[in-house]
């Protein structure tokens, strides 16, 4: 929506595994769900179907996504004229839109935005299709600065990468009075809240954040401090039993996924926002916790540094054990914030300011084809 607002014409190309049935199966079940096109915010996304195996031949997931998607992309074709692909993760989503784009003789940028930037170029059954992207694409963006470093060393001779953040809503993520949200969420108006946003799975490290509370209740167990984590995901069962074993069943709470309307008031009514994740390309949960005047304890990780730099708007941890993260989460707790502060980081990323800028490296791409 912020490019169509920044100037640009927009249609949307989202490829959904295709699975036949639709109940009883968790996430395939929820994909074979989503309608075929639909309307987000005025512009059209199409969702074509792609066959894909879960766990099995993911060398092959690119080629199928693109067999799936290029008749929709031929349908846009017939009607818009189309300048450019911006195709987002080298793989399977990048090498999908080369294969289309070399067959129709469309051109294309892509984004490294993760994993496909600092994982996948490991694997060497990947290694020739994520090559084949980025000597195809005509600029290679990155969402940090971070992963452009981890990607360059894979990058053509004489290539570089532009790093192009994401931005945040503004107008969804802004602060809300705290007691006010903790009112309206059902929470103890008094207690130190911490909140940690995201999937439940082991990369993300929440077996610290567990840890690390029960070590500042170890040691204070009069201490009113409370932990919910929003999410789902395979580790939710260990969690549990790890929250059980602890006796932390009345301290910690694992609330399941939230929408994105609901975030900012579960944001707004923290105290901070906990965040050990082990990896990340760019967290948008920091800048959102930010948006909302929320400061960020974590792992010291390059990305996260660079949403929210410390000392002022994060307190970061290297290597962090169940000690030291505690150690974090306590002086936090006991400094004053400056919220204001806080939300003008996040306002620098705002959807429209990155949009502005995203457009204008596109429009380089499309005026000056040959990559920097």
């Amino acid at each position: 929506m912020a490019l169509r607002e920044a100037g640009a014409t927009v249609r949307v190309v989202a490829p959904v595994p295709w699975f036949p049935f639709k109940k009883g199966c968790g996430r395939w079940s929820r994909a074979a769900q989503v309608s075929r096109t639909r309307q987000e915010d005025g512009i059209p996304v199409h969702h074509p179907r792609g066959f894909l195996l879960p766990r099995v031949g993911m060398r092959y997931y690119g080629a199928w996504m693109a067999r799936g998607a290029r008749p929709v992309v031929e349908q846009i074709l017939e009607r818009f004229p189309v300048d450019l692909v911006d195709a987002h993760f080298l793989y399977p989503d990048g090498y999908a839109a080369l294969r289309i784009c070399q067959g129709l003789e469309l051109p294309m940028v892509v984004t490294a935005r993760g994993t496909d930037a600092h994982t996948y170029p490991k694997m060497p059954f990947l290694r020739s299709r994520l090559q084949a992207v980025l000597q195809g694409a005509r600029r290679v963006f990155a969402v940090s600065e971070s992963l452009a470093q981890d990607l360059t060393p894979c990058l053509p001779p004489g290539r570089k990468i532009v790093v192009t953040p994401n931005g945040v809503d503004t107008d969804l993520f802004r602060p809300l009075e705290r007691v006010a949200a903790r009112r309206r969420l059902g929470l103890d108006e008094k207690a130190f809240l911490l909140l940690g946003v995201g999937r439940l799975v082991p990369v993300k490290r929440w077996d610290l954040a567990v840890d690390a509370v029960a070590h500042l209740l170890g040691k204070n167990p009069g201490l009113p401090l409370n932990l919910c984590l929003l999410g789902e995901g395979k580790e939710r069962e260990d969690l549990e039993r790890r929250i059980t074993a602890a006796g932390l069943g009345s301290r910690v709470r694992l609330v399941g996924e939230r929408s994105q309307f609901e975030l900012p008031v579960w944001l707004s009514a923290a105290d901070a926002l906990v965040h050990p994740s082990e990896r990340e390309g760019w967290p948008n949960v920091i800048l959102e916790a930010l948006a909302c005047g929320t400061p960020v304890v974590g792992r010291a990780i390059p990305s996260i540094a660079e949403v929210a730099p410390p000392p002022g708007f994060s307190r970061l941890v290297e290597d962090p054990t169940a000690e030291t993260l505690a150690r974090a989460i306590a002086e936090t707790l006991e400094e004053s914030h400056d919220r204001d502060a806080l939300v003008e980081r996040a306002l620098e990323y705002s959807w429209p300011r990155i949009a502005r800028r995203i457009l204008a490296e596109l429009k380089k791409v499309h005026e000056h084809p040959v990559s920097p």
